[in-house]
């Protein structure tokens, strides 16, 4: 799991991570994954713990913390939630 402890940013969004797989195995490209996440949130949103961070999300969401599948980011600022989710959510 990726977090950034701090700063802790006030609006949170979970999505579902990008599904990359490397051929010819078919196996899960979890760093190209994180990498494609990271770049997109550099160039739409801005830096890195500045204007984003990674994050855990609200224990009422806890039945999603050990499905790999989803992962959070925390925003400084409000509209960049609902960008984002445009992306990366389903």
């Amino acid at each position: 799991m990726l977090w950034d402890k701090h700063p802790e940013l006030p609006y949170t969004a979970i999505a579902p991570w990008p599904r990359i797989y490397l051929a010819p195995t078919e196996q899960e490209d979890w760093v190209t994954s994180v990498n494609t996440v990271e770049d997109w949130l550099e160039t739409s949103v801005g830096r890195h713990w500045v204007e984003w961070t990674w994050s855990t999300w609200s224990l009422s969401d806890c039945h999603l913390l050990n499905d790999r599948r989803w992962f959070g980011v925390s925003f400084r600022y409000e509209p960049h939630v609902s960008m984002f989710l445009l992306r990366f959510g389903e």
